[in-house]
């Protein structure tokens, strides 16, 4: 399914981009000013703190200057916006921080009752907190592995996989919608059979797994 977006605004971003790649530091200038607010926010869904979050908008920008831009290079305006590019690295780039966190203050939990319940709690929940979120953190990197899985044998279209990473990550319906071109009614309905779909694959796995 096409982006619904309109071809100017993807025109912009394309543009923006090449400004990037062309001319670093105008480029950047005006990236930042367009979605730093954007970035700072979803950010600050998972509870991090004032100084942590600084730290992860920092490392955000590192991620995506890595190997030559080579992040902002792949990105794929036929499958989403710019700014749901955005939400899915800085999704990832709090889901790092945050694991580095719990080992390094000794936090991860050793004792999760059961990988499978924890996963299912989480694919149900509409609205985890960021505590919750923290705590499941191996589960949303399962999920996300389970997610990455199926596209690559071609299962899941790629607006699905979007949407989803999108809610992990903590966004609303309508956040979704924005970033995934797509009605909020229909980010709902996508959610919940991408739910179900999840729930099946968690009650087919009878006994934790490792990592």
């Amino acid at each position: 399914m096409p982006n619904p977006r309109s071809d100017s605004t993807r025109s912009q971003e394309e543009a923006l981009r090449g400004l990037v790649l062309s001319d670093p530091e105008e480029g950047w200038r005006r990236f930042w000013k367009e979605y730093g607010a954007f970035a700072r926010s979803l950010i600050r869904k998972y509870g991090f703190s004032p100084q942590d979050s600084e730290e992860v908008f920092q490392e955000l920008g590192i991620r995506l200057l890595k190997n030559e831009t080579s992040a902002l290079r792949s990105w794929d305006p036929e499958r989403c916006s710019l700014r749901g590019f955005l939400a899915v690295v800085t999704s990832s780039v709090c889901v790092d921080f945050a694991r580095s966190k719990f080992h390094k203050s000794s936090k991860l939990r050793s004792d999760y009752a059961s990988a499978n319940e924890i996963a299912l709690a989480l694919a149900v929940d509409p609205a985890p907190s960021p505590a919750e979120r923290l705590e499941r953190i191996l589960q949303v990197e399962r999920l996300q592995r389970w997610l990455s899985e199926w596209s690559k044998e071609g299962t899941l279209r790629d607006r699905d996989q979007l949407i989803l990473e999108a809610h992990i990550a903590g966004m609303t319906n309508l956040e979704i919608q924005e970033v995934a071109g797509v009605p909020k009614e229909e980010v709902a309905n996508r959610l919940h059979r991408l739910k179900e779909r999840l729930i099946s694959r968690v009650r087919s796995i009878n006994s934790p797994l490792e990592g």
